[in-house]
């Protein structure tokens, strides 16, 4: 499955094809926010869930970029 495959599933098999086929990198927090970021065949996907309302509010595919920036110190050391 491609990038362009996942984004054009709906949010539950999203979810589902993530949790399931993907691989948990590393987490980052900021403020109220958890940002998770999982590796999901040739791309990658981050997950922001709100430590307040216990919901994900967000989930987004990419390849590169300052998504992937954000996680970028923790990636070099695995």
């Amino acid at each position: 499955m491609g990038i362009y495959e996942f984004q054009l599933l709906n949010k539950h098999d999203q979810y589902q094809t993530l949790f399931s086929q993907g691989t948990f990198v590393d987490v980052r927090i900021e403020n109220h926010y958890r940002y998770a970021i999982y590796s999901l065949h040739q791309f990658w996907v981050q997950v922001s869930y709100n430590q307040n309302t216990n919901t994900i509010e967000h989930i987004t595919a990419f390849i590169a970029g300052p998504l992937l920036d954000a996680f970028a110190t923790d990636l070099t050391n695995l």
